[in-house]
């Protein structure tokens, strides 16, 4: 699941979901679904317990969807779809936010008509890590380099906003009827709708889900967010 942190908030709202934590013990993450499978089946009687991963950056990069359908064949996807300029505007307020040290800006005007704006002239390193990356096996190591080069670079951010091409490997791996794309535009303006449209998609029972209105979250000010507690 790739979307705002908004929407992993009101769908673990169901009793039949558990959402993945990102601590790094595998053997915490382990237990934690567990003990919420057993809570789910054998006290809330579930007919059936899912798990979910929220907000996995890596969607973006071209050589995970063959390595995720290794792990989970029968992976649901579902794909939160936002005008991509305001997503590369959002990442960067968080990153600077949680202080991550970035060399580029998007917050200065365009220099002329952009054609020759230093911030877009990218680097023959850029390309090759990017098509390193398309043509890595499912098998073979990652490079050393991958957080470096995808978090801190900004041509990994507008290559990560190319929905079309990042979609390709994920819709040859686990075909079109597995995923189901979202307009984040449609769910700020009814997050009740599409969040019952998100469960009938991974077949979780809608009757019995409460929507619970959520205040806003996360809105520009990131600072002691972490991705892994401690």
């Amino acid at each position: 699941m790739q979307c705002t942190s908004h929407l992993p908030t009101l769908i673990r709202y169901h009793h039949s979901l558990a959402e993945t934590t990102h601590a790094n013990d595998p053997h915490t993450n382990c237990q934690l679904c567990c003990r919420h499978r057993w809570w789910s089946e054998a006290v809330l009687g579930v007919d059936r317990w899912m798990c979910f991963d929220a907000c996995p950056t890596y969607a973006c990069l071209p050589h995970v969807a063959p390595r995720v359908k290794a792990v989970t064949p029968n992976a649901k996807l579902i794909v939160m779809v936002r005008d991509p300029a305001a997503g590369v505007f959002s990442a960067e307020t968080m990153l600077r936010n949680m202080g991550v040290p970035l060399e580029w800006t998007l917050t200065e005007p365009l220099v002329g008509d952009g054609t020759q704006d230093s911030r877009f002239q990218f680097s023959e390193s850029d390309e090759a890590f990017w098509a390193q990356l398309e043509s890595l096996p499912p098998n073979a190591p990652l490079p050393a380099d991958l957080p470096e080069c995808f978090y801190l670079k900004l041509h990994s951010y507008l290559m990560a906003g190319r929905y079309a091409d990042r979609l390709k490997s994920w819709m040859r791996e686990f075909g079109a009827e597995n995923i189901l794309l979202v307009d984040y535009q449609e769910f700020v303006a009814q997050p009740e709708q599409t969040v019952k449209a998100v469960l009938q998609f991974v077949g979780a029972d809608t009757s019995r889900y409460v929507f619970k209105p959520q205040a806003p979250r996360m809105k520009g000010d990131y600072k002691g967010a972490r991705i892994e507690p401690g």
